[in-house]
């Protein structure tokens, strides 16, 4: 199995070993690929290096910071069949490889898996309360009824999925090149265009969870980013006539009015300027929503 694993980092090098080391990269076909994101503490490449001989460390040269920008620099170098995709932060479980090994001619373009996660601060797996919850039951509703709506559009992030480098190739698939939100069209795109999807409920990836991660910080320039990334993402929604999936904007501008009044405004006039709208539904349609919502949340806490 001629494999591609591309992993951006910054900051993290004693995940980023924890990483490296759950890798078989004594097996042939595994081609590692760390491009670093502009680092000032913690990241030593000599050292790397000597530790990991058989990986490629790589440097985001591109002129833009973030994890979008080294994600395009991994892959323009990346020689696999197929593509894996990894936080330096995670890490693949044990017997993630053979469980890959399965896929290894398999006729899909993208194979999904059902993620886990670890709260770094007591140690515990957390399916119930954490990011991969929705992916999790996005893969179990595929499995169970085939519908391929959701996974296709839904599986916003580009880990724990095994995507063949010709369809990356033939429809010139690459990251948004910003600080926030890099991965939602990249996975709308790779979801849009595979001819023949699949899933299993095994799962090979562990996403972790720390107060420092992107996905836990909440600053303007974040905000704004990942508005544009959605804004985008709905743009290409309507381009395949699928205006119903588009996501709602009206959150936007909640959590940026929480920054301050200047900057809900700010996001209203950003919405108002594209073609979006802020309720992809009528008002009745969210609230006709709340009773499953509210159920929902007692299934939650009961379990």
């Amino acid at each position: 199995m001629r494999l591609s694993i591309v992993i951006p980092h910054h900051n993290d090098e004693p995940r980023l070993r924890r990483l490296l080391k759950s890798i078989p990269l004594e097996q042939d076909g595994i081609e590692v690929i760390v491009v670093d994101d502009h680092s000032t503490r913690d990241y030593d490449p000599a050292a790397l290096t000597q530790s990991f001989p058989q990986v490629r460390f790589l440097s985001n040269d591109r002129g833009k910071p973030g994890a979008g920008a080294a994600r395009n620099t991994g892959l323009e170098q990346a020689s696999g069949d197929w593509l894996l995709f990894a936080d330096s932060d995670d890490y693949f479980l044990p017997g993630a490889f053979e469980l890959l090994a399965e896929y290894r001619d398999h006729p899909a373009e993208v194979v999904f898996f059902s993620p886990c996660s670890q709260d770094e601060s007591d140690g515990q797996f957390e399916h119930l309360r954490d990011r991969t919850q929705n992916y999790r039951r996005i893969v179990h509703n595929f499995c169970q009824s085939g519908e391929e709506l959701a996974i296709r559009l839904r599986f916003f992030v580009p880990w724990s999925k095994l995507i063949r480098h010709s369809l990356i190739q033939r429809h010139q698939i690459r990251f948004d090149e910003v600080i926030a939100g890099n991965d939602l069209l990249f996975s709308l795109q790779v979801g849009l265009y595979a001819k023949q999807i699949s899933a299993t409920e095994r799962s090979l990836y562990c996403v972790t969870r720390n107060g420092g991660s992107l996905t836990t910080q909440t600053d303007w320039p974040r905000l704004e980013s990942r508005l544009g990334a959605t804004i985008r993402y709905n743009d290409l929604l309507r381009q395949h006539g699928l205006a119903e999936q588009q996501h709602s904007l009206l959150g936007f501008v909640v959590r940026a009015r929480k920054l301050g009044w200047r900057k809900g405004l700010q996001a209203v006039q950003i919405i108002a300027r594209s073609d979006n709208r802020f309720l992809v539904k009528s008002p009745w349609a969210y609230l006709s929503q709340i009773p499953h919502y509210l159920a929902r949340i007692r299934y939650l806490s009961r379990m």
